[in-house]
């Protein structure tokens, strides 16, 4: 992982509630792995990354984002 990929991890397990988590799990009935942060978090962290690593280009964020939500 990269220092950006890390850093939204770190982020989102902060952020999240092991309610919403199984909320959201039942909800969609995925086998992908929810950590139970909100939207607002989400955006939050994503647009704090975008400060915290400024200079990030498209295929950098297009891979972050595969990394991220692959």
């Amino acid at each position: 992982m990269s220092d950006a990929d890390d850093f939204v991890d770190a982020a989102l397990q902060l952020e999240a509630t092991w309610q919403r988590a199984l909320a959201d799990e039942d909800r969609i009935g995925s086998d992908l792995q929810f950590y139970g942060a909100s939207v607002g978090a989400v955006r939050g962290t994503i647009r704090d990354v975008g400060h915290r690593y400024p200079g990030l280009d498209r295929d950098e964020i297009t891979a972050l984002a595969s990394e991220l939500w692959g």
